[in-house]
């Protein structure tokens, strides 16, 4: 039997159980005879109880995100122990608060190192990231990382993952909908020191621009503290309709961007980094009209696994739709997850050795099917546009 019909055959036999435990069983891409069975008992290798730890953006500047991830994972550890995923074994999860502060992950990260526990799942940004992959791969401790994507990170070492896709494989999507609206002119403002958000300007877009003949005709550099850019919005006012902004800064402030543009008079086109899509934009109401984004993750996805955690999602949140900061953080743990399921032990070099595996099996979850290339992960990606009030396939 070929490895599609067994995934077929397995994701069609998880359904029919409930949508909640569908959205949990899709997260293995394929049915080797080698992945071992979940345990019967918590013998085999397994404790009673596993703890999972999380570095998560609770407070600082990007908290907002951090709260959305941290359901993701609170959603995905209930979920794994309705469905026995791992026998009897339980999990939980402990979130350690990094305040969106570099030093301060790296001091968690020590801490966590010193614990040898059997995964650390990552804080969202990319400067966070860039500072702990290399205290955890010296430790050896597996790291899986969401959220950031700048380069350089999985390239730390064997013991670091990613299980959010990097912006910079699926963007062509972005700028195909900026040739569709006419765009010729293209001013890039980003967060000059977050690694993240100046590599999705500098590093991923212009070069994706300039392959497709839209000019870049001024990159604003703006800081992370920085609330007043009415300067900002005055050096755009006067460009028309064939001049998009490309944005790529960290939380509410893309909301007061773009309405400090358009209350100076720009009539041109909004585009955004994956920061525009957990609820970025709603103090801009109207005036962001039309502003899109490429994201790895929309409800609207027509993936059975999509499908599957959507339904489930809504049903433990009073039918609310989850960010795609939510399926990133559910992601995340069913990822790890699975790598101790493979490894059926919490030694963390063992459970690395699990994880290298889930990695070359891919996964299913939120966004669909998941790849992996260098322990990397690969997406379709979804294009999703802003009506005025929320974000919706066009």
């Amino acid at each position: 039997m070929s490895t599609h019909s067994m995934r077929r055959r397995r994701t069609t036999r998880m359904l029919a159980v409930t949508a909640a435990a569908a959205a949990l069983a899709l997260t293995l891409g394929a049915c080797s005879s080698g992945q071992p069975e979940p345990s019967s008992s918590s013998g085999g290798g397994l404790p009673a109880e596993i703890e999972l730890t999380s570095l998560l953006n609770q407070s600082g500047v990007v908290s907002l995100i951090g709260k959305d991830s941290q359901a993701g994972q609170e959603f995905a550890i209930q979920q794994l122990n309705e469905e026995k995923f791992l026998g009897d074994t339980k999990l939980s999860i402990k979130f350690e608060d990094t305040k969106t502060d570099p030093q301060r992950a790296v001091q968690l990260a020590s801490a966590a190192v010193a614990a040898k526990p059997p995964v650390v799942l990552s804080p969202l940004t990319s400067a966070e990231n860039l500072a702990i992959a290399p205290i955890l791969q010296r430790g050896s401790v597996p790291l899986v990382i969401h959220g950031a994507m700048v380069e350089g990170l999985v390239e730390t070492g064997d013991f670091i993952f990613r299980t959010t896709a990097p912006q910079g494989t699926y963007q062509q999507a972005a700028v195909d909908r900026l040739k569709e609206l006419g765009v010729k002119k293209m001013i890039l403002v980003y967060t000059a020191d977050n690694p993240g958000t100046k590599s999705w300007a500098e590093t991923t877009m212009k070069p994706l621009l300039a392959d497709n003949g839209i000019e870049v005709v001024e990159s604003i550099g703006i800081a992370q503290s920085q609330t007043d850019f009415s300067s900002v919005a005055t050096k755009v006012a006067d460009w028309g309709e064939d001049t998009a902004v490309g944005l790529a800064v960290q939380g509410t402030a893309n909301g007061t961007i773009v309405t400090q543009m358009r209350d100076q008079g720009f009539k041109g086109h909004f585009v955004g980094d994956n920061n525009f899509a957990s609820g970025t934009l709603a103090a801009a109401g109207d005036k962001a009209k039309g502003a899109f984004c490429v994201v790895a993750f929309s409800p609207e996805l027509d993936f059975p696994s999509t499908k599957a955690f959507v339904e489930a999602w809504g049903k433990a949140h009073n039918g609310e739709v989850p960010s795609a900061y939510a399926s990133e953080g559910y992601t995340m743990v069913l990822f790890a997850v699975t790598g101790i399921k493979n490894a059926n032990s919490v030694d963390p070099v063992e459970v690395q050795k699990g994880l290298l595996k889930a990695s070359q099996d891919g996964i299913e979850a939120g966004p669909g099917p998941i790849t992996f290339k260098d322990r990397d992960a690969r997406v379709e990606g979804a294009l999703i546009v802003w009506d005025g009030e929320k974000f919706v396939a066009p």
